[in-house]
């Protein structure tokens, strides 16, 4: 049986509403997602569009990649291909000047980032520097674990709280699939930076790793290169 039309964003806010603490109400969650337009278009992102990547075929969503940048600027990214054929979401590195009651649409920004990496397996590649996460590390973490096609994952200039960077580091732990993982100035707690030696002999899949200007104490450093082995 089809479902009707829009019934499987009314889903997906739901899903968001229970998977990640603050970030809305439900009702809020849908209208934003269903209503907001793009800034310079005035059009709205079509959520009823699967990917359509598969057996040498370009997923649907290269015809809009404009309009998705629309959105995703606000949060200093964009959608784009890093390689030939092949999608990411990476920083833009520049100043995202912005009224501040465009909150509103950094939080829908991070929602649809959410959306790309959850339900686009042609999106494999996502680099982000000092943003999104703090906005919503529960959002954020979520989105790793149930990525559909993730194989580079590039963070830097991240300074966490604890616990938040462990959350962090289990979610990351999630990617199956994933061969590159770049992490550099980020603060992690001894227990995430266990945590991650533990993972990085778990993950097979990975092949190249990138681990610099973190903040260690002596013993911390040391504990994670013996438990590498």
């Amino acid at each position: 049986m089809r479902h009707r039309r829009g019934h499987k964003l009314e889903e997906y806010a739901e899903y968001l509403y229970e998977r990640c603490p603050g970030l809305s109400t439900v009702n809020k969650i849908h209208a934003d997602l269903r209503y907001i337009k793009g800034i310079i278009s005035g059009k709205r992102i079509n959520h009823d569009l699967p990917c359509t990547e598969g057996a040498g075929k370009l997923c649907q969503i290269w015809g809009d990649l404009t309009l998705w940048n629309e959105f995703l600027w606000l949060v200093d990214a964009q959608l784009l291909e890093v390689t030939p054929g092949v999608l990411g979401v990476v920083c833009l590195h520049g100043e995202v000047s912005a009224p501040v009651y465009d909150n509103i649409l950094r939080r829908h920004a991070c929602m649809l980032l959410h959306w790309l990496v959850k339900e686009h397996r042609c999106v494999k590649v996502l680099e982000l520097e000092g943003t999104v996460i703090p906005r919503s590390h529960h959002l954020f973490c979520d989105a790793l674990r149930v990525s559909s096609g993730l194989r580079r994952l590039k963070l830097r200039r991240y300074y966490f709280e604890d616990t938040v960077s462990k959350a962090i580091v289990g979610a990351i732990g999630s990617l199956a699939m994933l061969e590159e993982l770049d992490i550099s100035k980020l603060n992690l707690s001894m227990d995430a930076v266990i945590d991650l030696a533990s993972l990085l002999t778990d993950m097979k899949s990975l092949r190249s790793f990138s681990f610099c200007d973190i903040s260690l104490v002596e013993s911390t450093a040391q504990i994670f290169f013996e438990s590498l082995g």
